[in-house]
C-alpha cells in the first residue's frame, strides 16, 4: 500500500506542475526566430577525442564550439556574422555559400575555422561600400589550452587529410597592392 501512495503522490504532483506551466501561450515573434540556433558543420577529430560544430543563428553572430568527447573541456570561438536573415518567402536555400566547416589537424592538436566580421561591423561596412567584397579570416585553435590565433583577410584554407599537420591558406590581396580597376 505505501508504494501506491508514493505513486499517487508523484502523479498528482506531476499533474499539478504541468497545469501550472500551461498558462496563456505566447505567440512567437521574429525576435524569437532570430535567437534560434542551428548546429551545422559537425566534424570529429581523427583520434575521436574532439568534436566541433557551428552554432548558427537565423540572423547574427555564430560560434564554433569545440568539445572533448571525454571530460568537460569545451572551447568557444566567435565566428562573426555567418547567419543571414531569411528575406524571401518559400526560399529553402542559401544566397551565399555556407561557411566552411571547421577542420582538425591530422594529429588532433588544433582546429581551424573560417571567421567573419561581427554583425555590427558587417552592417557598417555594407553601408559604407555595398558592393565591396566581404573580408573573411580564419581562427586556429590549439586544443590543449584553447588559445586562438586569428589570421585576417583569408580567401580560402585547406587542411590535408594525409601527410603533415599543416594548414594552407590563400590571403586576399592587400588593398595597396591590388591592381587598379581597368576602364572599359
Amino acid at each position: 500500500m505505501p508504494t501506491f501512495r508514493v505513486v499517487a503522490t508523484l502523479v498528482v504532483l506531476g499533474a499539478s506542475s504541468s497545469f501550472a506551466q500551461t498558462g496563456t501561450p505566447r505567440a512567437l515573434t521574429p525576435g524569437d526566430w532570430d535567437r534560434w540556433r542551428s548546429i551545422t558543420g559537425t566534424v570529429t577529430s581523427a583520434d575521436g577525442g574532439w568534436i566541433a560544430y557551428s552554432l548558427v543563428p537565423q540572423a547574427g553572430d555564430g560560434d564554433l564550439v569545440i568539445r572533448a568527447t571525454t571530460g568537460s573541456r569545451e572551447w568557444r570561438v566567435p565566428r562573426g556574422f555567418i547567419g543571414r536573415p531569411q528575406l524571401v518567402a518559400g526560399f529553402h536555400g542559401s544566397r551565399e555559400p555556407a561557411p566552411a566547416p571547421a577542420a582538425f589537424s591530422r594529429d588532433s592538436r588544433w582546429v581551424v575555422t573560417e571567421t567573419s566580421l561581427p554583425r555590427a561591423e558587417y552592417d557598417a561596412a555594407k553601408r559604407r561600400a555595398p558592393r565591396a567584397p566581404e573580408h573573411k579570416g580564419i581562427a586556429v585553435v590549439r586544443l590543449s589550452d584553447g588559445q586562438v590565433t586569428p589570421v585576417a583577410r583569408v580567401r580560402s584554407f585547406k587542411v590535408p587529410r594525409e601527410g603533415p599537420s599543416v594548414v594552407a591558406y590563400l590571403l586576399e590581396p592587400d588593398d595597396s597592392t591590388a591592381a587598379p580597376p581597368r576602364d572599359s
